[in-house]
């Protein structure tokens, strides 16, 4: 996995797993690409555009989509 610069976020979501992983984890690398653990994705985020980008993506998709990921999102 390597070196991480600066964790983010790292939640487990529920201490009883319903569905496996249910951890989340946003970290920077040294190299400042920020990594994206969820489920059985991994996401590498390599410039500043496109940490941006996914910010407003996520942010726009809950606020669409209100509660209907409750259960999958932490917090």
């Amino acid at each position: 996995m390597g070196l991480i610069e600066t964790t983010y976020y790292d939640e487990l979501c529920s201490p009883v797993p319903a569905r496996n992983p249910n951890r989340i984890r946003v970290y920077r690398m040294p190299n400042k690409e920020v990594v994206i653990h969820y489920r059985d994705m991994k996401v590498v985020l390599h410039t500043e555009e496109e940490i941006q980008e996914w910010k407003r993506a996520f942010s726009e998709a809950k606020d669409r989509l209100g509660n209907h990921f409750n259960n999958d999102i932490c917090g």
